[in-house]
């Protein structure tokens, strides 16, 4: 039996790799709004009525079961495919968009090595070995044609070109399908340092873990926002299953003795605080990075009134463009602190 090599990339290559994305351009505060989205395949409707807006800067993932209408939507957004409803761009806004199907788009009588080469710039071309490395091309691998790669290798090499592209609208559809852990972790890390706008659809909780701001959950044809971290959502469909399951009980045996009949009340009532606890907690991580923010716009509010500030014209430049993008992220956590809060009147 024949020793099977494994292909390794050591710690200098996984970290050399750690890149930033080039700097995106710049855009409006709106992104895009959809208004009234629908979508039918023959007499199947899989959207119906959908409103959703995107904000410069803002990170969120869509789940949901398969068949909800998430990739549907991508495309929609994308204007991969017609559909029934109003789409609105925000100014110089560039998309980057991978699915599956993106590796129709590679050119196959590239290299591995020339269809990177061909898109990097600057300091990261001296970095391309170790980048490939680090998404599972190396040694001779990167030598290879892309018209001889299998179907997982050309996904993976068509979304380290969508990283070297200077967008501000990143929308992924199952980007880690193909990937290991240190490809995930490498991605991951590059989709954290984006300073553009991101829309990805992932079945995978780890990965999109700490990623995203907010959480769209596509279900009978519409979607619904959840202002939280995705385990913070799997922690309230527990909840709502386990209430679920509680009122069932108690409408099967409505003849219950009374003591039975208050344990369920009271388990009914632990379901409840817990999920009060949550958006509590959620609601002080809330207020306590718009404390933070707040403190950093009084800082630069006291520099603007120094005249030597007013010196290095570069330095302005570049404070001014921090300012904004503080007021821009200040106006986000204030949205998300309202949603939280109306949350939270709902469930008390």
């Amino acid at each position: 039996v024949e020793k099977i090599e494994r292909i390794q990339v050591d710690e200098e290559d996984a970290s050399a790799i750690r890149f930033r994305f080039p700097e995106p351009p710049p855009t409006g505060r709106l992104v895009l709004e959809a208004k009234g989205i629908s979508k039918s395949f023959d007499d199947k409707e899989v959207l119906n009525n959908v409103d959703f807006s995107l904000e410069r800067g803002e990170k969120v993932a869509f789940v949901g079961r398969n068949g909800e209408g998430k990739t549907t939507f991508t495309k929609i957004l994308t204007k991969y495919i017609d559909f029934n409803g109003t789409l609105n761009f925000g100014n110089n806004v560039k998309i980057g968009y991978f699915s599956q199907m993106e590796t129709l788009n590679l050119n196959e009588d590239l290299t591995v090595f020339e269809t990177i080469d061909r898109t990097a710039t600057g300091e990261i071309r001296t970095k391309i070995r170790s980048l490939l490395g680090a998404f599972l091309f190396s040694g001779d691998s990167i030598s290879k044609k892309v018209k001889v790669l299998s179907g997982g290798e050309k996904a993976r090499l068509a979304i380290v070109r969508l990283l070297l592209q200077p967008i501000n609208l990143l929308i992924l559809d199952e980007p880690t399908s193909h990937f290991d852990i240190i490809s995930k972790d490498v991605l991951k890390s590059a989709l954290l340092d984006f300073k553009g706008s991101l829309i990805i659809v992932s079945h995978d909780r780890e990965f999109l873990h700490n990623l995203t701001d907010k959480i769209y959950i596509f279900k009978n044809k519409n979607i619904e926002h959840f202002a939280g971290d995705i385990y913070d959502y799997i922690s309230l469909l527990n909840s709502e299953q386990e209430t679920s399951k509680v009122q069932k009980s108690y409408e099967n045996f409505p003849n219950l003795e009374k003591e039975q009949a208050d344990k369920i009340k009271r388990e009914e009532k632990k379901v409840k605080q817990r999920n009060v606890n949550r958006i509590r907690k959620d609601i002080e991580k809330c207020e306590n990075k718009i404390e933070v923010i707040e403190s950093k716009i009084k800082e630069f509010d006291e520099l603007f009134l120094s005249q030597d500030f007013y010196n290095d014209e570069e330095k302005v430049k570049n404070t001014k463009i921090e300012y904004k993008e503080l007021q821009s992220q200040l106006d986000l956590k204030m949205n998300e602190w309202t949603a939280l809060n109306e949350s939270l009147e709902d469930i008390a």
